[in-house]
């Protein structure tokens, strides 16, 4: 059972303007769904955008949206960035990303503003007490890169749970799009499969359904589609961000799948349907893999 943290949001904060049905056209283009699933009856939602990119227009926000307070974009420090946008979910809303322009690398948080674990150890509630003791997990996509203006670019969507910085939240992903991959033109990769790059003992790629983080670094292990704390390849921990130090913990990646194959990161050729991204709540008492 998924213990949840209340208190982290105020249920009373205002909504604001945001229209959370805007739609695209998902027999040629990807939409992202939102949906704030927990017990809490709003939960606040911060998006980082690549740094050229507005978060204007997307999951119906506007202006008012901006999240100022962003620092170091492109080594500059800056109180204005468009690139960074908040607002509150509502309870059993669905939030429709309602863009079919190409977006890369996309990061979504719950709660709080997506840092590094050594940050969000600092943060200290009234109490003095650590807010994020175990840092932070993300969920973070990469969409509408296939295809655009009529022509096959042939980029590669993705998306993922990431829990490389920490674990401070309870997610759940699924996918509504599970046709066909052929080579007989651009219609049949439309809604085409996602998979993780594990293939059957018949040689077909495994596709893709829904998976969800637990509520400790070991139950992050060996999940499609999760990336366990520090392990950047998910199989192993290359390059991975500046860890957890206050306290430090232990490493341990994903490998039930094989050396060498990366099924944290969910991939497919073509686009279409939805990605859905559900907040389930926050973790309470987590605890580092041992």
């Amino acid at each position: 059972m998924i213990s949840i943290l209340f208190g982290c949001n105020n249920p009373n904060e205002p909504l604001g303007d945001i229209n959370p049905t805007v739609n695209v056209d998902t027999t040629k283009y990807t939409d992202v769904v939102l949906i704030n699933n927990s017990n809490l009856d709003s939960v606040q939602v911060f998006l980082t955008l690549p740094s050229t990119i507005s978060i204007i227009g997307k999951f119906g926000m506007d202006s008012s949206n901006i999240y100022i307070q962003c620092q170091n974009i492109n080594g500059k420090d800056t109180t204005y960035c468009p690139c960074k946008g908040t607002f509150w979910a509502q309870k059993g809303v669905e939030y429709h990303l309602g863009d079919s322009t190409p977006l890369h690398s996309v990061v979504v948080s719950f709660g709080v503003d997506n840092q590094a674990c050594t940050a969000a150890q600092s943060l200290l509630g009234p109490d003095g007490k650590q807010l994020y003791p175990f840092g932070l997990n993300i969920f973070e996509f990469t969409v509408n890169t296939w295809w655009q203006n009529g022509k096959t670019t042939g980029a590669n969507e993705s998306f993922d749970i990431s829990c490389v910085d920490g674990l401070h939240s309870v997610l759940r992903q699924h996918v509504t799009s599970f046709g066909p991959r052929d080579n007989r033109g651009l219609n049949p990769n439309f809604s085409a499969f996602w998979d993780y790059g594990y293939s059957d003992p018949t040689g077909n790629l495994v596709k893709f359904h829904e998976s969800m983080n637990g509520i400790s670094f070991e139950s992050c292990v060996d999940i499609p589609g999760v990336y366990p704390y520090q392990c950047d390849l998910g199989y192993k921990s290359e390059n991975p961000p500046t860890p957890c130090t206050n306290p430090k913990y232990p490493v341990k990646c994903s490998t039930k799948w094989g050396w060498g194959i990366n099924a944290s990161q969910l991939n497919r050729q073509g686009q279409g349907g939805q990605v859905v991204c559900e907040f389930l709540g926050f973790t309470k008492d987590a605890v580092p893999a041992k």
